[in-house]
C-alpha cells in the first residue's frame, strides 16, 4: 500500500497548528465534543487514519499497510496544507501513532501529547493482559469482524466487562459500524509498529502524557513505561477509563492547554 493524503478537516485559527490523531476504532469523530474548546484557541487540524477509514467504509485489512504507510502519510497531508510545523495529540492506536511520527519527523512536531497509546508490547512481559490483548488484535487481521470480536476490544481496553451488554448501550450505534478497523491490525503491521518507536527514550520533545484512573491495568502500565523512559515527560492523570478525554473534557482541555502554553514560555 502507498502512501496518501489523509481525510482531514481544519478549524480555528492559530499557528502552529493542533494535529488530532484518533484512536483505532471510532476514528476522528471521536474528536467532535472537544472541537469547539480547542479551536476557541487554536486552528485544528483532525486527520482520519487509515484503517479507520477504510474499515468504517467496510474495508477488509490489507497486508501491506504498515505504520510506515501511515507516519509518510501524515506527512504527505502535513505538506498538502502547507503545514510545517504542528502540536501533535494522539489516542489510543492514535497515540502510538503520534509517538511513531515524532520520532521519525522531530523538526515538525513542536509538542507531543499522547493518551494511552495502544503499545501493548511495551508491557507484555510484566501484565499477561497486555499480551493476550496482542494476540488477540493480530488475530482479528485481514477477516471481517463480527460482535464476538468487537465485544472482546471493549472488554481488552476496559470500557466494558466479560459480562457488560455492550449492546444494550447507546455507543453501540457508533462502535458497531467501526468493528471492521480492527482488521487493520495484521502481524505485520504490529512488527512495523513495535520498530516504529523503538527507542523512545531519545525523544526530545515536550511531552504530556494522560491516562484515565480507571483505565485498564497495562494500558496504565505502557503510560508508566513512557514516563519512565521519556526525560522531562509530564503525566497527568484524569477521571474515567480509556475515554478519560471525553468522560473529562474540561479537565482534558485544561491539561493541553496548560502543557502548551509551557511549550510556548519556553520559547
Amino acid at each position: 500500500m502507498e502512501p496518501r493524503v489523509l481525510e482531514n478537516e481544519q478549524v480555528g485559527e492559530g499557528d502552529p497548528p493542533l494535529v488530532l490523531i484518533p484512536g483505532g476504532l471510532t476514528g476522528w469523530q471521536s474528536w467532535l465534543p472537544l472541537l469547539p474548546a480547542l479551536s476557541e484557541r487554536r486552528r485544528v487540524v483532525r486527520v482520519q487514519s487509515i484503517p479507520n477509514a477504510e474499515g468504517m467504509a467496510g474495508n477488509i485489512g490489507d497486508g501491506t499497510y504498515d505504520a510506515k504507510v501511515e507516519r509518510d502519510s501524515i506527512a504527505l497531508t502535513l505538506d498538502s496544507l502547507g503545514i510545517e510545523e504542528i502540536d501533535l495529540v494522539g489516542w489510543s492506536n492514535g497515540g502510538r501513532i503520534a509517538l511513531d511520527f515524532a520520532l521519525a519527523e522531530p523538526r515538525r512536531v513542536r509538542s507531543l501529547t499522547v493518551i494511552e497509546p495502544a503499545a501493548w508490547w511495551l508491557v507484555e512481559n510484566r501484565d499477561e493482559s497486555a499480551r493476550r490483548f496482542g494476540e488477540f488484535i493480530v488475530g482479528c487481521g485481514g477477516r471481517a469482524l463480527g460482535a464476538t470480536e468487537l465485544r472482546g476490544f471493549l472488554v481488552g481496553v476496559n470500557l466494558g466487562g466479560p459480562d457488560t451488554d455492550f449492546e444494550s448501550l447507546p455507543q453501540w450505534q457508533i462502535w458497531w459500524p467501526c468493528r471492521n478497523v480492527l482488521s487493520w491490525c495484521s502481524e505485520a503491521f504490529v512488527r512495523s509498529a513495535e520498530a516504529g518507536i523503538a527507542g523512545f527514550e531519545r525523544l526530545d520533545i515536550p511531552t504530556l502524557l494522560v491516562r484515565g484512573r480507571a483505565t485498564a491495568p497495562w494500558l496504565g502500565s505502557v503510560v508508566d513505561v513512557l514516563a519512565e523512559g521519556i526525560s522531562g515527560a509530564d503525566t497527568v492523570e484524569l477521571d474515567g477509563g480509556h475515554a478519560s478525554l471525553l468522560e473529562s473534557p474540561e479537565d482534558f482541555t485544561r491539561a493541553l492547554f496548560e502543557h502548551l502554553d509551557a511549550v510556548e514560555a519556553r520559547i
